[in-house]
């Protein structure tokens, strides 16, 4: 289980990293900036603000 969760945490980094050099960072940091302050205060525990500062496995 250990193994499957690195190897989320490198393709997270890996991601970012690629979202960061192709200029769209801004305009995620902005929407999800933007979802965070809408989420309604009951769902925001640490788990789901980590989970939504990088959305990143949209589909």
């Amino acid at each position: 289980m250990r193994a499957v969760g690195d190897i989320e945490s490198s393709l997270g980094a890996m991601i970012i990293i690629l979202v960061e050099r192709s200029g769209l960072y801004k305009a995620l940091n902005k929407t999800s900036r933007y979802c965070l302050k809408n989420l309604p205060r009951r769902q925001t525990s640490s788990k789901d603000t980590s989970q939504n500062l990088y959305p990143v496995r949209r589909s």
